[in-house]
């Protein structure tokens, strides 16, 4: 389906339209479709000039959250066709490689009038994210600089975050429903597709957490039917959004950001051949630090609107986004965790605040699978303190012996472990 798009002439899309029943054809008001036009004089001896009202949001209301395009099927469908009319709840719509247009505003260079953004990509014109991967595609293996290969990793973010929002019938469409955007950008930046995420920055990649503040009272859960491994994405049902800055930890120096992973190796197994769709299964092999949280915990554990922080005097500052929260409930009350967490340090970086500088460490919450040396995803983490701050809150994993595999340059213990 993504080649028929992709090389197609032209899409017309039933954009209003919340159903199959109901068509192209809605009832029009022209005065709906036309700008409100004023004169104002501004004092000035030129006479007056004259402006146009319109809705600040009305490319968002008519095509972004238009009903046919909250439906998660219809993303890749948008961004490959190399040309779309929208028929609207009162007005046809025009988007191609070059402009977007609409009967308010039907001559070209309309995007600014209409909220859209300029030329090239933006969180708001995803369409303009094809284009870059054809100038991948098109681009020698030896030119592609690192510079050039954020302008596809880093709008893949935004396009995740978009479709992880969107409405799916089926759940285990969830890799499926963006297969031909994954193989497209797969072919571009010549990278391995892991379950959502990408090989060469696997680090940062799993650095994602939910976005409670975006769900309105929502959920986020993840299926009893298994589709993704839990460190993917794709394993929720719910928004989720990269969480830390994008290229800190893939070579963007500027950011300050190291990694403190050892080393991963991916396992994914698709179906006939294929790994970018629905997966059988996925698993890492990971060589890296482990901390677990102390029992019983110093501190409480409080949970806020949107994430939970332990307090206590003389520790660090520790934020947890857990995966799976309903947000229905009172804010104020307690989360109830685990009774062991293990914290899995992915980066770490540097802060100044009020001249005293500030270690972060972002990493996972994981929880035990069952057998040993095998972890779950819980949440997103972070640990900030003035000192290295880890000790402070978490311990060694001492009775895991078994899965020691040396020590770094400072005696700190590296554990080799796998997370499904």
């Amino acid at each position: 389906m993504g080649k028929i798009y992709q090389n197609s002439t032209l899409n017309i899309a039933a954009t209003a339209a919340s159903g199959g029943e109901q068509g192209l054809d809605f009832p029009r008001d022209i005065f709906s479709s036309q700008p409100l036009r004023v004169e104002i004089s501004w004092g000035s001896a030129t006479g007056p000039e004259s402006y146009y009202i319109v809705e600040n949001s009305f490319w968002v209301r008519s095509v972004d959250q238009a009903p046919l395009n909250k439906r998660a099927w219809v993303l890749q469908e948008r961004l490959l066709s190399p040309r779309i009319i929208h028929f609207g709840s009162n007005q046809l719509l025009w988007q191609c490689g070059l402009d977007s247009l609409c009967e308010m505003f039907p001559t070209a260079s309309s995007k600014n009038r209409l909220g859209v953004g300029p030329a090239g990509y933006t969180d708001r014109d995803l369409r303009a994210f094809v284009p870059v991967l054809r100038l991948l595609q098109e681009t020698p293996e030896e030119k592609l600089d690192l510079f050039l290969l954020e302008e596809a990793y880093r709008p893949w973010d935004t396009l995740v975050s978009t479709y992880s929002s969107m409405n799916l019938t089926e759940g285990e469409d969830k890799l499926i429903a963006i297969q031909a955007i994954a193989e497209a950008m797969q072919a571009a930046v010549r990278d391995r597709y892991i379950a959502g995420l990408w090989e060469s920055r696997i680090v940062e990649d799993l650095l994602w957490r939910v976005c409670p503040e975006s769900m309105l009272n929502g959920t986020s859960n993840r299926p009893k039917q298994w589709r993704a491994p839990s460190w993917s994405w794709a394993s929720l049902d719910g928004p989720v959004q990269k969480a830390t800055l994008p290229g800190r930890y893939a070579g963007r120096k500027q950011f300050d950001g190291e990694s403190v992973v050892q080393d991963i190796d991916a396992f994914v197994e698709g179906y006939i051949g294929k790994t970018t769709g629905q997966l059988k299964s996925a698993k890492l092999d990971i060589r890296g630090y482990l901390y677990r949280s102390r029992k019983p915990p110093q501190g409480k554990w409080i949970s806020r609107h949107e994430n939970i922080n332990i307090e206590g005097d003389d520790l660090p500052s520790i934020n947890l986004w857990p995966d799976e929260w309903d947000w229905k409930a009172d804010p104020s009350s307690r989360y109830e965790l685990p009774e062991l967490l293990y914290f899995f340090p992915i980066g770490t970086y540097q802060s100044i605040t009020d001249g005293r500088v500030l270690n972060h460490f972002e990493g996972l919450m994981l929880v035990e699978d069952g057998s040993l040396g095998t972890f779950r995803r819980f949440g997103y983490s972070t640990v900030s303190a003035a000192e290295k701050g880890l000790d402070a809150a978490f311990e060694e994993p001492i009775e895991m012996e078994s899965l020691k595999d040396g020590a770094d340059a400072f005696g700190r213990q590296i554990y080799q472990f796998a997370l499904i």
